[in-house]
């Protein structure tokens, strides 16, 4: 078992249960096949919207309670630089946020947005407040044959590269 640290959590530098790390790129390319492929539903959300959510937790390195605050308005995809725009109740400083997108995910935005309702959530439901995220993203990792266990019942989680500066 890991030390604790001041805070009276277990130390990441000590316990070794959780280590994590980024997905390579091959790995989220998996991933993002995996998801738009399922026909499963979790957390309310299918494979295409899973597979958006992904494409867009990488490209933007945004927190799940961020990712579940956007709708179609927050998108600018039209201008020289597309742009996604956090507002700042969403973002951990409390400031508004003007964030550029990468091309390729700019290309595979304007395919998801293009039928979604004005002003609904993109990401909607609970799964970022009741923190189940993790759980919803272990599903696919398994599914596309990425997710391994260190120790019985401790799956290996995962981040997603950052494709941010």
């Amino acid at each position: 078992m890991g030390q604790l640290t001041e805070s009276g959590k277990l130390s990441v530098d000590t316990d070794r249960r959780h280590d994590r790390r980024e997905l390579t790129a091959d790995e989220l390319r998996k991933l993002l096949q995996a998801a738009f492929a399922s026909e499963r539903v979790i957390c309310r959300m299918n494979g295409q919207d899973r597979g958006a959510l992904y494409a867009m937790a990488a490209g933007t390195g945004f927190r799940a309670s961020a990712l579940a605050s956007l709708t179609p308005e927050n998108f600018d995809l039209d201008a020289d630089l597309p742009t996604v725009t956090l507002a700042a109740q969403f973002n951990k400083s409390r400031k508004a946020m003007v964030q550029p997108l990468p091309p390729e995910l700019v290309n595979l935005l304007r395919d998801f947005l293009h039928d979604k309702p004005a002003n609904k959530r993109l990401w909607g439901g609970n799964w970022a407040r009741d923190k189940r995220g993790a759980e919803m993203l272990r599903i696919d990792l398994g599914a596309a044959s990425i997710i391994r266990r260190r120790w019985p019942g401790w799956p290996v989680i995962r981040r997603f590269p950052s494709f941010t500066a």
